[in-house]
């Protein structure tokens, strides 16, 4: 357990070092500050208006662009440590090739994660601050 959570802090130290975690941290507030922007938590369409409207669409978007992300990050991040002789250097340690593997997918996970919940909380507070009313059941749902 200690080598799983020490790879894991290892990746997310590592990609909060690279830009990818600001491109992810921007592209996901845009997204959310531009459906505001758009008027979206104005309309209704088939029972759903307001924040809620808006975080449907936000969920959707993110689903369709997360994977994207996350296969080039994850690329990027295994074949850089294979270049650098990162990959064989972990291995020669008592660190099996299950717990490395785990350890970059939980922290490949926060990293990703964090960016998307972020801005889905900036978009609950913001409006909570408009006088939206907020659909709890649905940001629970969203958030785990």
């Amino acid at each position: 357990m200690k080598h799983l959570l020490l790879t894991a802090t290892a990746d997310i130290s590592e990609s909060l070092r690279s830009r990818w975690f600001l491109i992810y941290t921007l592209v996901f507030g845009g997204i959310v500050v531009a459906l505001f922007m758009s008027g979206l938590t104005e309309s209704r369409i088939m029972g759903f208006s307001g924040l809620s409207r808006m975080l449907v669409t936000y969920i959707q978007i993110t689903m369709a662009i997360l994977p994207v992300f996350v296969l080039i990050t994850t690329v990027r991040s295994v074949a850089g440590d294979r270049e650098a002789g990162i990959f064989e250097y972990m291995l020669s340690l008592p660190v099996s090739l299950s717990v490395w593997f785990w350890g970059k997918l939980i922290g490949r996970f926060i990293v990703v994660f964090m960016p998307v919940l972020l801005a889905m909380l900036v978009a609950v507070a913001w409006g909570a601050g408009k006088g939206v009313d907020i659909p709890w059941s649905q940001v629970f749902y969203y958030t785990g």
